[in-house]
């Protein structure tokens, strides 16, 4: 019952699907039957991750819905506009403009949304990004963000078990054309 994907996107116990036609479709452990997220119509991108599915809009804004779309399909994350490639985690979301600028932006609380407190989920003043205007990929997990321009080498910010990146851990990543953050410490 799924139509024919153009992308997709997984995550523990969920799989979905963004079709030709905008729509995003999801099914797995809780819901077996592919069934189209209500609400979402136009998406451009995809990105599932820690219980969140995030999209692309066709105006480059990105909205995401928590529980699998169990949250409102109106939470539009504030900070992220223009908008053509997205990855996320549970605590951000990092999506890159036609010309590989990169902005990043907190994702809402599961259960109260937007503007639930200066820390949930990490104070809006403390997020680092890499700075980057062309940015050709940008990989997210949890607190850590690494990004790379098109043609030059991996920049990661972040923390790993509550502690700043250590950045001299990261000097083989020279020439990697491709970076996979399993978990906050490996990569």
């Amino acid at each position: 019952g799924l139509p024919p994907a153009v992308q997709l996107g997984a995550d523990a116990d969920t799989t979905c699907a963004h079709t030709a036609d905008g729509r995003v479709w999801c099914f797995g452990e809780a819901a077996p039957v592919p069934a189209p997220l209500p609400g979402v119509t136009g998406a451009r991108r995809l990105s599932v991750a820690d219980r969140f599915v995030c999209v692309v809009e066709a105006d480059g804004g990105v909205r995401c819905l928590g529980g699998f779309g169990e949250r409102r399909a109106d939470d539009r994350v504030p900070g992220l506009s223009g908008v053509v490639d997205l990855r996320h985690s549970g605590l951000v979301a990092c999506g890159r403009g036609p010309t590989g600028r990169l902005q990043c932006a907190p994702l809402p609380h599961p259960t109260t949304g937007f503007g639930s407190g200066p820390q949930w989920p990490i104070p809006l003043e403390s997020l680092k990004y890499p700075p980057m205007d062309d940015a050709a990929d940008v990989v997210v997990e949890m607190a850590t963000i690494c990004a790379r321009p098109a043609d030059g080498r991996w920049t990661c910010v972040g923390e790993a078990q509550g502690e700043p990146i250590d950045a001299d851990r990261l000097a083989d990543l020279d020439g990697a054309e491709a970076l996979v953050l399993v978990d906050s410490e490996i990569g």
